[in-house]
């Protein structure tokens, strides 16, 4: 696709970047916060005989991207600022894609090199302290095993099997927090405490997620 550049576009306070043909006809175009959720990366593209030009936005957090064609490989993408009278967050991207057919997806990557994509929103708050993430951990691994232990005392014995595997491994993970020394006896001894002790609460005690979309809370 020769003779296009990107291009910034602003309609009634709203900020995008797209992509426009030297003749000044656009190629395509993507809006900045025109959702409910604000998301790392959004992109777009547009494919022409397995070639593809791809554009869209990244978050203050990612230092680099690519896009990714249908069967993965990756292409570097240049990353530009954007005004900040228009837009004081999100910077636009742009890059050329071969082989690429169907999907052209965006993907970024933050100072420790972790991915992000369209389904990662853009956190509103600081990043948890790592007593936060423990605590956190805590509370799942929790809920995980009051869950468990109730499914395996109303399962038939066919199914308890594959609810005992769920059991344990997930007491492995609260046997971290519990036992008195990490070496490989300290923790399965106390792994078997874990189970056996979550197993007879549930008896009098049964525990299910309150709600369909996951496990949270007692």
């Amino acid at each position: 696709m020769a003779g296009c550049c990107l291009s910034l576009t602003a309609v009634k306070g709203r900020c995008g970047s797209g992509v426009d043909r030297d003749d000044g006809g656009s190629i395509g175009a993507i809006g900045l916060r025109t959702g409910s959720i604000e998301t790392q990366v959004a992109g777009s593209s547009s494919i022409t005989n397995d070639r593809a030009i791809g554009w869209g936005v990244v978050a203050p957090s990612i230092v680099r991207a690519e896009f990714r064609n249908d069967e993965g490989e990756a292409f570097p993408v240049t990353i530009i600022p954007l005004p900040t009278d228009l837009e004081p967050e999100y910077r636009a991207v742009w890059g050329r894609v071969e082989r690429c057919n169907q999907t052209c997806e965006l993907i970024g990557y933050d100072e420790r090199g972790m991915i992000f994509d369209d389904s990662n929103p853009i956190p509103r708050r600081l990043a948890p302290s790592d007593l936060e993430r423990l605590a956190a951990i805590h509370q799942h691994v929790h809920d995980l095993l009051r869950y468990y232990a109730t499914a395996y005392l109303n399962e038939s014995e066919e199914n308890r099997d594959r609810i005992r595997g769920h059991l344990y491994t997930t007491a492995n993970v609260l046997a971290l927090f519990e036992a008195k020394s990490l070496d490989a006896r300290s923790m399965l001894a106390r792994r078997s405490k874990i189970v056996s002790r979550y197993l007879e609460e549930a008896k009098d005690d049964p525990w299910r997620p309150p709600h369909a979309g996951g496990l949270a809370g007692n």
